[in-house]
């Protein structure tokens, strides 16, 4: 169950990071990009990256989250640390 727990956690934080980086990618020009056309550039469907810009993890693996914060050149860092002693 604390395994399903942090998993969500840690899918939510990285779909929050990638909406931020999609949303900056999408403003970047004069213009704001149209979500297909960040589709395109991600490979991705249109609906996945509207899913992604509302940071919906109902449909994403955390690999997946992963393979799509790689090609947005995100680095994604894990930190694992032992419970500390209980007297």
């Amino acid at each position: 169950m604390a395994t399903r727990r942090a998993s969500e956690t840690v899918r939510k934080q990285l779909a929050q990071a990638i909406a931020t980086r999609l949303e900056h990618l999408r403003t970047a020009d004069d213009e704001q990009r149209k979500q297909q056309e960040l589709a395109d550039e991600v490979g991705l469907t249109q609906s996945k990256v509207s899913q992604l810009l509302r940071a919906d993890t109902t449909h994403f693996s955390l690999e997946r989250l992963m393979d799509i914060a790689e090609r947005l050149d995100l680095t994604v860092r894990a930190t694992v640390t032992r419970p500390y002693a209980r007297d």
